[in-house]
Protein backbone atom coordinates (compact mmCIF):
# COMPACT_ATOMS: atom_id res chain seq x y z
CA UNK A 1 0.00 0.00 0.00
CA UNK A 2 2.12 2.47 1.11
CA UNK A 3 4.93 1.76 -1.79
CA UNK A 4 1.88 2.75 -4.09
CA UNK A 5 1.86 6.24 -3.67
CA UNK A 6 4.33 9.11 -4.81
CA UNK A 7 7.03 9.95 -2.10
CA UNK A 8 6.70 13.55 -2.53
CA UNK A 9 2.48 13.17 -1.97
CA UNK A 10 2.66 11.47 0.55
CA UNK A 11 5.44 13.29 2.76
CA UNK A 12 2.94 16.33 2.03
CA UNK A 13 -0.34 14.80 3.09
CA UNK A 14 1.54 13.30 6.20
CA UNK A 15 3.34 15.84 7.54
CA UNK A 16 0.02 18.56 7.15
CA UNK A 17 -2.29 16.12 9.08
CA UNK A 18 0.66 15.67 11.43
CA UNK A 19 0.69 19.21 12.00
CA UNK A 20 -3.02 19.69 12.17
CA UNK A 21 -2.74 16.63 15.31
CA UNK A 22 0.04 18.94 16.81
CA UNK A 23 -1.64 21.82 16.81
CA UNK A 24 -4.33 20.67 18.87
CA UNK A 25 -2.15 19.15 21.46
CA UNK A 26 -0.26 22.65 21.50
CA UNK A 27 -4.12 24.17 22.16
CA UNK A 28 -4.90 21.75 24.78
CA UNK A 29 -1.72 22.09 26.74
CA UNK A 30 -1.47 25.75 26.68
CA UNK A 31 -4.92 25.32 28.04
CA UNK A 32 -4.23 22.95 30.66
CA UNK A 33 -0.74 24.18 32.60
CA UNK A 34 0.19 27.63 33.32
CA UNK A 35 2.80 29.76 30.91
CA UNK A 36 5.43 29.24 33.13
CA UNK A 37 5.24 25.51 33.11
CA UNK A 38 4.58 25.22 29.33
CA UNK A 39 7.91 27.53 28.84
CA UNK A 40 9.98 24.72 30.97
CA UNK A 41 8.43 22.33 29.30
CA UNK A 42 9.41 23.86 25.62
CA UNK A 43 12.90 25.12 27.49
CA UNK A 44 13.78 21.33 28.03
CA UNK A 45 12.58 19.38 25.01
CA UNK A 46 14.91 22.12 23.32
CA UNK A 47 18.23 21.55 25.43
CA UNK A 48 17.15 17.76 24.81
CA UNK A 49 16.55 18.69 20.82
CA UNK A 50 20.65 20.18 20.71
CA UNK A 51 21.79 17.37 23.27
CA UNK A 52 20.57 14.80 20.92
CA UNK A 53 22.36 16.13 17.36
CA UNK A 54 25.62 16.87 19.08
CA UNK A 55 25.70 12.95 20.17
CA UNK A 56 24.27 11.92 17.04
CA UNK A 57 27.52 13.11 15.15
CA UNK A 58 25.61 12.94 11.81
CA UNK A 59 25.14 8.82 12.05
CA UNK A 60 21.84 8.73 10.64
CA UNK A 61 23.48 10.42 7.52
CA UNK A 62 26.16 8.22 7.80
CA UNK A 63 23.78 5.11 7.55
CA UNK A 64 22.27 5.65 4.72
CA UNK A 65 25.64 6.43 2.68
CA UNK A 66 27.14 3.03 4.35
CA UNK A 67 24.14 1.54 3.25
CA UNK A 68 24.53 2.73 -0.60
CA UNK A 69 28.22 1.56 -0.43
CA UNK A 70 28.26 -1.66 1.18
CA UNK A 71 24.49 -2.73 1.76
CA UNK A 72 22.83 -4.92 5.03
CA UNK A 73 26.17 -5.53 6.51
CA UNK A 74 25.83 -2.55 8.20
CA UNK A 75 22.53 -1.76 9.69
CA UNK A 76 23.09 -4.16 12.96
CA UNK A 77 26.60 -2.50 13.40
CA UNK A 78 25.46 1.61 13.08
CA UNK A 79 22.16 0.64 14.59
CA UNK A 80 23.96 -1.07 17.75
CA UNK A 81 26.73 1.49 18.29
CA UNK A 82 24.46 4.30 17.79
CA UNK A 83 22.19 3.40 20.67
CA UNK A 84 24.78 2.23 23.04
CA UNK A 85 26.66 5.54 22.62
CA UNK A 86 23.27 7.62 23.31
CA UNK A 87 22.77 5.48 26.33
CA UNK A 88 26.00 6.00 27.33
CA UNK A 89 26.65 9.83 26.61
CA UNK A 90 22.75 10.73 28.69
CA UNK A 91 24.01 8.25 31.57
CA UNK A 92 27.02 10.43 31.89
CA UNK A 93 25.56 13.62 31.49
CA UNK A 94 23.16 13.20 33.69
CA UNK A 95 25.17 12.31 36.01
CA UNK A 96 27.01 15.07 35.62
CA UNK A 97 24.44 17.48 35.96
CA UNK A 98 23.30 15.74 39.41
CA UNK A 99 26.89 16.01 40.83
CA UNK A 100 28.12 19.30 39.73
CA UNK A 101 25.59 21.50 38.10
CA UNK A 102 22.46 23.45 39.95
CA UNK A 103 20.03 21.01 41.08
CA UNK A 104 17.31 20.31 38.58
CA UNK A 105 13.66 19.38 38.69
CA UNK A 106 12.31 15.94 38.17
CA UNK A 107 11.77 16.76 34.86
CA UNK A 108 14.54 17.27 33.67
CA UNK A 109 16.26 14.09 34.36
CA UNK A 110 12.78 12.59 33.06
CA UNK A 111 13.44 15.00 30.03
CA UNK A 112 16.78 13.54 29.35
CA UNK A 113 15.36 10.03 28.92
CA UNK A 114 14.21 11.51 25.21
CA UNK A 115 17.88 11.62 23.99
CA UNK A 116 18.51 7.79 23.59
CA UNK A 117 14.43 6.81 22.61
CA UNK A 118 14.52 10.19 20.16
CA UNK A 119 18.06 8.96 19.02
CA UNK A 120 16.93 5.68 18.29
CA UNK A 121 13.93 6.63 16.62
CA UNK A 122 15.94 8.78 13.86
CA UNK A 123 18.75 5.64 13.29
CA UNK A 124 16.14 3.08 12.94
CA UNK A 125 14.16 6.06 11.01
CA UNK A 126 16.88 6.43 8.74
CA UNK A 127 17.27 2.87 8.50
CA UNK A 128 13.92 2.45 6.83
CA UNK A 129 14.77 4.60 4.43
CA UNK A 130 17.89 3.23 3.63
CA UNK A 131 16.33 -0.02 2.76
CA UNK A 132 13.29 2.10 0.57
CA UNK A 133 10.75 1.68 3.19
CA UNK A 134 10.40 5.39 2.26
CA UNK A 135 7.15 5.94 2.93
CA UNK A 136 6.81 3.98 6.00
CA UNK A 137 9.53 6.12 7.11
CA UNK A 138 7.07 9.30 6.34
CA UNK A 139 4.16 7.52 8.13
CA UNK A 140 6.01 7.24 11.33
CA UNK A 141 7.73 10.33 11.47
CA UNK A 142 4.77 12.71 10.37
CA UNK A 143 1.94 10.87 11.93
CA UNK A 144 2.46 7.82 13.88
CA UNK A 145 4.56 9.97 16.01
CA UNK A 146 2.43 12.61 16.65
CA UNK A 147 -0.97 10.75 17.09
CA UNK A 148 0.56 9.14 19.95
CA UNK A 149 2.21 12.25 21.46
CA UNK A 150 -0.92 13.92 21.39
CA UNK A 151 -3.25 10.86 23.50
CA UNK A 152 -0.22 9.77 25.52
CA UNK A 153 0.37 13.66 26.78
CA UNK A 154 -3.21 14.23 27.16
CA UNK A 155 -3.27 11.21 29.44
CA UNK A 156 -0.28 11.80 31.43
CA UNK A 157 -1.67 15.31 31.91
CA UNK A 158 -4.70 14.20 33.10
CA UNK A 159 -2.91 12.88 36.01
CA UNK A 160 0.21 15.61 36.34
CA UNK A 161 -1.30 18.91 34.86
CA UNK A 162 2.22 20.28 34.71
CA UNK A 163 5.77 20.71 32.96
CA UNK A 164 6.15 16.71 34.18
CA UNK A 165 3.33 15.78 33.05
CA UNK A 166 4.18 16.92 29.08
CA UNK A 167 7.72 15.69 29.54
CA UNK A 168 6.80 12.77 31.39
CA UNK A 169 4.10 11.94 27.70
CA UNK A 170 6.98 12.71 25.20
CA UNK A 171 9.27 10.13 26.74
CA UNK A 172 6.32 7.66 27.17
CA UNK A 173 5.32 8.52 23.54
CA UNK A 174 8.57 8.13 22.32
CA UNK A 175 9.20 4.34 23.68
CA UNK A 176 6.20 3.47 22.21
CA UNK A 177 7.38 4.45 18.66
CA UNK A 178 10.85 3.12 18.97
CA UNK A 179 9.11 -0.12 19.61
CA UNK A 180 6.57 0.54 16.69
CA UNK A 181 9.76 1.72 14.17
CA UNK A 182 11.98 -1.48 15.25
CA UNK A 183 9.58 -4.23 14.57
CA UNK A 184 8.62 -2.63 11.15
CA UNK A 185 12.54 -2.58 10.57
CA UNK A 186 13.05 -6.34 11.54
CA UNK A 187 10.52 -6.91 8.96
CA UNK A 188 13.22 -5.67 6.19
CA UNK A 189 16.18 -7.32 7.30
CA UNK A 190 17.53 -9.72 9.89
CA UNK A 191 19.50 -8.31 12.76
CA UNK A 192 22.75 -10.05 13.44
CA UNK A 193 25.37 -10.05 15.62
CA UNK A 194 27.96 -11.63 14.08
CA UNK A 195 27.81 -8.56 11.92
CA UNK A 196 28.73 -6.06 14.47
CA UNK A 197 32.17 -4.06 13.47
CA UNK A 198 33.09 -1.81 15.91
CA UNK A 199 36.62 -0.80 12.99
CA UNK A 200 34.01 -0.50 10.67
CA UNK A 201 31.74 1.61 12.22
CA UNK A 202 35.06 3.86 13.68
CA UNK A 203 35.84 4.30 9.80
CA UNK A 204 32.91 7.02 9.20
CA UNK A 205 33.62 8.87 12.52
CA UNK A 206 35.58 11.58 10.61
CA UNK A 207 32.92 11.88 7.97
CA UNK A 208 30.05 11.53 10.53
CA UNK A 209 31.79 14.88 12.48
CA UNK A 210 30.73 16.85 8.87
CA UNK A 211 27.24 16.05 8.85
CA UNK A 212 27.01 16.53 12.88
CA UNK A 213 28.18 19.84 12.80
CA UNK A 214 25.72 21.05 9.59
CA UNK A 215 23.20 19.64 11.93
CA UNK A 216 24.19 21.27 14.57
CA UNK A 217 24.02 24.52 13.51
CA UNK A 218 20.76 24.13 11.63
CA UNK A 219 19.05 23.03 15.14
CA UNK A 220 21.05 26.20 16.86
CA UNK A 221 19.18 28.79 14.26
CA UNK A 222 15.98 27.38 15.50
CA UNK A 223 16.44 26.84 19.48
CA UNK A 224 19.15 29.15 20.45
CA UNK A 225 16.16 31.78 20.93
CA UNK A 226 14.16 30.11 23.15
CA UNK A 227 17.55 28.96 25.35
CA UNK A 228 18.43 32.52 25.37
CA UNK A 229 15.23 33.43 26.69
CA UNK A 230 15.38 30.73 29.23
CA UNK A 231 18.84 31.99 30.26
CA UNK A 232 18.26 35.90 30.08
CA UNK A 233 14.40 36.59 30.69
CA UNK A 234 11.49 34.42 32.90
CA UNK A 235 10.79 31.02 31.96
CA UNK A 236 7.04 32.18 30.93
CA UNK A 237 8.65 33.91 27.81
CA UNK A 238 10.30 30.58 26.59
CA UNK A 239 6.60 29.36 26.36
CA UNK A 240 5.01 32.15 24.79
CA UNK A 241 7.98 32.78 21.68
CA UNK A 242 7.15 29.01 21.43
CA UNK A 243 3.59 29.26 20.14
CA UNK A 244 4.38 32.83 17.89
CA UNK A 245 7.08 30.39 16.33
CA UNK A 246 5.08 27.39 15.90
CA UNK A 247 2.58 29.59 14.10
CA UNK A 248 4.90 31.68 12.37
CA UNK A 249 6.99 28.83 10.58
CA UNK A 250 3.83 28.20 8.68
CA UNK A 251 5.03 31.08 6.20
CA UNK A 252 8.35 29.31 5.88
CA UNK A 253 6.20 26.17 4.24
CA UNK A 254 5.87 27.59 0.71
CA UNK A 255 10.11 27.90 0.79
CA UNK A 256 10.62 24.67 1.69
CA UNK A 257 8.06 23.31 -1.06
CA UNK A 258 10.24 25.37 -3.50
CA UNK A 259 13.52 23.69 -2.15
CA UNK A 260 11.86 19.93 -3.21
CA UNK A 261 11.42 21.34 -6.06
CA UNK A 262 14.31 22.77 -7.57
CA UNK A 263 17.11 20.48 -6.06
CA UNK A 264 16.56 17.79 -8.42
CA UNK A 265 17.20 20.53 -11.67
CA UNK A 266 19.68 22.56 -9.90
CA UNK A 267 23.16 21.65 -11.19
CA UNK A 268 21.59 22.39 -14.75
CA UNK A 269 19.43 25.33 -13.36
CA UNK A 270 21.93 28.18 -15.46
CA UNK A 271 22.09 25.99 -18.61
CA UNK A 272 18.12 25.21 -18.94
CA UNK A 273 16.10 28.31 -20.05
CA UNK A 274 12.86 26.65 -19.31
CA UNK A 275 14.02 25.29 -16.23
CA UNK A 276 15.05 28.78 -14.79
CA UNK A 277 11.97 29.73 -16.05
CA UNK A 278 10.38 27.73 -14.09
CA UNK A 279 12.18 28.08 -10.91
CA UNK A 280 11.15 31.53 -11.20
CA UNK A 281 7.45 30.63 -11.50
CA UNK A 282 7.54 28.18 -8.48
CA UNK A 283 9.59 31.20 -7.11
CA UNK A 284 7.04 34.06 -7.17
CA UNK A 285 4.07 31.49 -6.19
CA UNK A 286 5.89 30.44 -3.12
CA UNK A 287 6.38 34.43 -2.03
CA UNK A 288 2.46 35.04 -3.09
CA UNK A 289 1.46 32.07 -0.54
CA UNK A 290 4.05 33.09 1.87
CA UNK A 291 3.35 37.20 1.65
CA UNK A 292 -1.15 36.12 2.18
CA UNK A 293 -0.26 33.69 5.30
CA UNK A 294 1.72 36.86 7.01
CA UNK A 295 -1.09 39.39 6.01
CA UNK A 296 -3.62 36.76 7.50
CA UNK A 297 -1.47 36.54 11.08
CA UNK A 298 -1.57 40.40 10.66
CA UNK A 299 -4.80 40.71 10.77
CA UNK A 300 -6.04 37.67 12.75
CA UNK A 301 -2.98 37.36 15.10
CA UNK A 302 -5.05 39.07 18.50
CA UNK A 303 -7.60 36.30 18.00
CA UNK A 304 -5.71 32.97 16.82
CA UNK A 305 -2.78 33.71 19.60
CA UNK A 306 -5.82 33.67 22.66
CA UNK A 307 -7.22 30.49 21.42
CA UNK A 308 -3.76 29.39 23.33
CA UNK A 309 -5.17 31.49 26.47
CA UNK A 310 -5.35 34.89 27.17
CA UNK A 311 -1.65 35.48 28.23
CA UNK A 312 -0.41 34.64 25.14
CA UNK A 313 -1.95 37.72 23.04
CA UNK A 314 1.37 39.55 24.20
CA UNK A 315 3.90 38.02 21.86
CA UNK A 316 1.76 39.29 18.92
CA UNK A 317 4.44 41.42 17.85
CA UNK A 318 7.05 39.19 17.89
CA UNK A 319 4.74 36.54 15.75
CA UNK A 320 4.30 39.97 13.50
CA UNK A 321 8.50 40.35 13.17
CA UNK A 322 8.49 36.17 12.74
CA UNK A 323 5.65 35.62 10.30
CA UNK A 324 7.24 39.09 8.07
CA UNK A 325 10.87 37.95 8.26
CA UNK A 326 10.33 34.48 7.63
CA UNK A 327 8.56 35.89 3.99
CA UNK A 328 11.59 38.41 3.08
CA UNK A 329 13.91 35.00 3.14
CA UNK A 330 11.57 33.69 0.37
CA UNK A 331 12.13 37.08 -1.38
CA UNK A 332 15.91 35.56 -1.95
CA UNK A 333 15.11 32.18 -3.22
CA UNK A 334 16.60 29.41 -2.57
CA UNK A 335 20.42 30.91 -2.75
CA UNK A 336 21.73 28.85 0.78
CA UNK A 337 20.67 25.41 -0.93
CA UNK A 338 22.06 26.63 -4.49
CA UNK A 339 25.47 26.87 -2.69
CA UNK A 340 25.04 23.35 -0.81
CA UNK A 341 23.95 21.94 -4.55
CA UNK A 342 27.58 23.06 -5.65
CA UNK A 343 29.55 21.98 -3.40
CA UNK A 344 30.22 25.12 -1.09
CA UNK A 345 29.86 23.30 2.31
CA UNK A 346 32.43 24.71 3.46
CA UNK A 347 31.23 28.34 2.49
CA UNK A 348 27.61 28.18 3.80
CA UNK A 349 29.02 26.36 7.08
CA UNK A 350 31.08 29.45 7.72
CA UNK A 351 28.33 32.15 7.06
CA UNK A 352 26.16 29.89 9.27
CA UNK A 353 28.65 29.99 11.87
CA UNK A 354 28.87 33.73 11.80
CA UNK A 355 25.01 33.70 11.72
CA UNK A 356 24.63 32.20 14.67
CA UNK A 357 27.48 34.26 16.58
CA UNK A 358 25.25 37.77 15.33
CA UNK A 359 22.38 35.60 16.65
CA UNK A 360 24.05 35.59 20.07
CA UNK A 361 24.57 38.83 20.79
CA UNK A 362 21.86 40.69 19.29
CA UNK A 363 20.01 38.26 21.90
CA UNK A 364 22.01 38.92 24.42
CA UNK A 365 21.57 42.73 24.42
CA UNK A 366 17.79 42.77 23.54
CA UNK A 367 16.15 39.67 25.23
CA UNK A 368 17.03 41.70 28.64
CA UNK A 369 15.03 44.43 27.49
CA UNK A 370 12.41 43.23 25.32
CA UNK A 371 12.25 39.45 25.85
CA UNK A 372 10.68 37.32 23.42
CA UNK A 373 10.49 40.94 20.49
CA UNK A 374 14.20 40.73 21.00
CA UNK A 375 14.57 37.07 20.71
CA UNK A 376 12.78 37.53 17.02
CA UNK A 377 15.08 40.34 15.96
CA UNK A 378 17.66 38.47 16.46
CA UNK A 379 16.68 35.17 14.94
CA UNK A 380 15.69 36.94 11.81
CA UNK A 381 18.67 39.10 11.78
CA UNK A 382 21.10 36.29 11.80
CA UNK A 383 18.35 34.13 9.29
CA UNK A 384 18.42 37.28 6.38
CA UNK A 385 22.91 37.96 7.05
CA UNK A 386 23.01 34.35 6.08
CA UNK A 387 20.46 34.27 3.22
CA UNK A 388 22.21 37.56 1.91
CA UNK A 389 25.53 36.50 2.31
CA UNK A 390 24.24 33.37 0.37
CA UNK A 391 22.54 35.44 -2.07
CA UNK A 392 25.51 37.66 -2.92
CA UNK A 393 27.79 35.03 -3.67
CA UNK A 394 25.36 33.26 -5.58
CA UNK A 395 25.15 36.62 -7.70
CA UNK A 396 28.80 36.62 -8.24
CA UNK A 397 29.94 33.42 -8.40
CA UNK A 398 27.54 31.82 -10.46
CA UNK A 399 25.84 34.81 -11.99
CA UNK A 400 22.57 33.33 -10.93
CA UNK A 401 19.64 35.68 -9.59
CA UNK A 402 17.40 33.79 -7.55
CA UNK A 403 15.14 36.27 -6.34
CA UNK A 404 12.17 38.05 -6.70
CA UNK A 405 12.36 41.86 -8.82
CA UNK A 406 13.30 44.42 -6.05
CA UNK A 407 10.39 46.63 -6.53
CA UNK A 408 7.99 43.61 -5.26
CA UNK A 409 10.28 42.90 -2.16
CA UNK A 410 9.74 46.94 -1.35
CA UNK A 411 5.79 46.57 -2.17
CA UNK A 412 5.28 43.47 0.20
CA UNK A 413 7.25 45.60 2.71
CA UNK A 414 5.37 48.64 3.13
CA UNK A 415 2.06 46.79 2.39
CA UNK A 416 2.98 44.57 5.54
CA UNK A 417 4.28 47.54 7.30
CA UNK A 418 1.03 49.44 6.57
CA UNK A 419 -1.38 46.30 7.54
CA UNK A 420 0.19 46.29 10.71
CA UNK A 421 -0.47 49.81 11.34
CA UNK A 422 -4.08 49.70 10.83
CA UNK A 423 -4.59 46.43 12.74
CA UNK A 424 -2.63 48.05 15.77
CA UNK A 425 -4.32 51.04 15.40
CA UNK A 426 -7.97 49.07 15.39
CA UNK A 427 -9.57 47.67 19.34
CA UNK A 428 -9.01 44.00 19.81
CA UNK A 429 -12.35 43.33 20.17
CA UNK A 430 -13.98 40.20 18.64
CA UNK A 431 -16.66 42.04 17.36
CA UNK A 432 -14.29 44.06 14.91
CA UNK A 433 -12.95 40.85 13.67
CA UNK A 434 -15.55 41.28 10.38
CA UNK A 435 -13.22 44.53 9.76
CA UNK A 436 -10.16 42.83 10.03
CA UNK A 437 -11.69 39.88 7.86
CA UNK A 438 -12.30 43.01 4.69
CA UNK A 439 -8.76 44.28 5.45
CA UNK A 440 -7.10 40.36 4.96
CA UNK A 441 -9.23 40.39 1.59
CA UNK A 442 -8.52 43.57 0.35
CA UNK A 443 -4.68 42.54 1.18
CA UNK A 444 -5.10 39.63 -0.41
CA UNK A 445 -6.85 41.12 -3.62
CA UNK A 446 -3.77 43.24 -3.70
CA UNK A 447 -1.21 40.68 -3.79
CA UNK A 448 -3.21 38.70 -6.70
CA UNK A 449 -3.48 41.76 -8.68
CA UNK A 450 -0.02 42.67 -8.54
CA UNK A 451 0.67 38.95 -9.48
CA UNK A 452 -2.30 38.73 -12.40
CA UNK A 453 0.23 36.76 -14.57
CA UNK A 454 2.04 34.66 -12.46
CA UNK A 455 -1.59 33.25 -10.68
CA UNK A 456 -2.99 33.43 -14.39
CA UNK A 457 0.02 30.72 -15.00
CA UNK A 458 -1.00 28.33 -12.31
CA UNK A 459 -5.00 28.26 -12.95
CA UNK A 460 -4.20 27.55 -16.56
CA UNK A 461 -2.30 24.68 -15.97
Amino acid sequence: MFNRINNIIYAFITSMFGSVILLFLTLYITRSISVDAYGEAKLILNVVSITLVLFMLGRENILVLEYQRKGDIILSGELFFTILTLILLTFITVVSIYFFDEPRGLSWYIGFMMVPLWGAFNIINAALRATNKINESFFISNLLQRILRFFVVILTLFFYPSTYGVVLGYVLSQMLLVFISFYILINSFKFEFKTINFKRYRKTYNESLIFGFTALTSVLMIHLDSLMLGWLSPIRNVGLYDIAYSLSIFTMYPLLALIKTTEASAMTLLKDISKMSNYNDNLNISVIISVVISIFFICFGYPVLSLFGPDYVDIYFAMVILTTGFTTLIFFGVSNEYLLWNNNKAIVLIISVLAISLNIVINYYAIPEYAGVGASIASISCLLFSKLCCFIICKFKYDVKLSIPIFKMIIYTLGFYTVFMIVNNMSHDLTLLPYNGGLFLLSMSSVLCLNFKDVKKVFSV
